[in-house]
């Protein structure tokens, strides 16, 4: 609906773990440890 009225504005699915398509992709990541925070969330 979003983009059918304003194309120019981006659109997010759903702000957290599981997502549709959307221009957006959003990852909370609650994790309280420094060591673990400085990895990136793509690295396997």
């Amino acid at each position: 609906l979003t983009h059918a009225i304003d194309p120019s504005r981006l659109v997010v699915s759903n702000d957290g773990w599981e997502h549709t398509e959307s221009d957006l992709l959003t990852i909370h990541d609650y994790e309280n440890r420094p060591v673990d925070t400085l990895c990136p969330v793509s690295q396997p």
